[in-house]
């Protein structure tokens, strides 16, 4: 008999580049969308709607996490601002139970968009996120 595959929690994560591994606690946008392209054929009497699948596309990935003293999100994006970046994979990768790697997303060619923080509030008082939104040329999955 079979034994059914390992259910993985959301929580235990890494994320890496230039192979340093960055703390965050949440990464959101790990998808791959296809666009849907309907047509009739002419001979058609019914006028049935046919879909195939279009071209795909890679959302852009978001790495968000409390803000620190460490810059690192902040001096790749002025990198991109000054036209001295350099696409580079970042791979997140998914821990099982044991903390061992489960499975792998690589984003191809990432470079970051966009970086923002979280609203001030003197009557807050609520820990301060940064957001680091990356757009990327390919996503791949492969196990641990």
């Amino acid at each position: 008999m079979a034994t059914a595959p390992s259910v993985f929690k959301n929580s235990h994560f890494l994320v890496t580049w230039n192979n340093l591994q960055k703390k965050c606690s949440e990464v959101e946008g790990l998808e791959i969308l296809v666009d849907i392209v309907s047509y009739r054929t002419g001979d058609d009497k019914i006028q049935n709607r046919h879909d195939v699948p279009g071209t795909a596309e890679l959302p852009n990935v978001i790495l968000r996490r409390p803000l620190t003293a460490d810059t690192e999100f902040y001096t790749w994006i002025q990198s991109v601002v000054t036209g001295t970046y350099v696409p580079t994979d970042v791979i997140i990768t998914l821990l099982d139970d044991s903390l061992n790697p489960a499975l792998k997303w690589t984003l191809r060619n990432a470079w970051p968009c966009r970086l923002s923080y979280s609203p001030l509030n003197a009557d807050d008082g609520t820990i301060i996120y940064e957001e680091l939104e990356l757009t990327h040329f390919g996503l791949e999955l492969v196990a641990g």
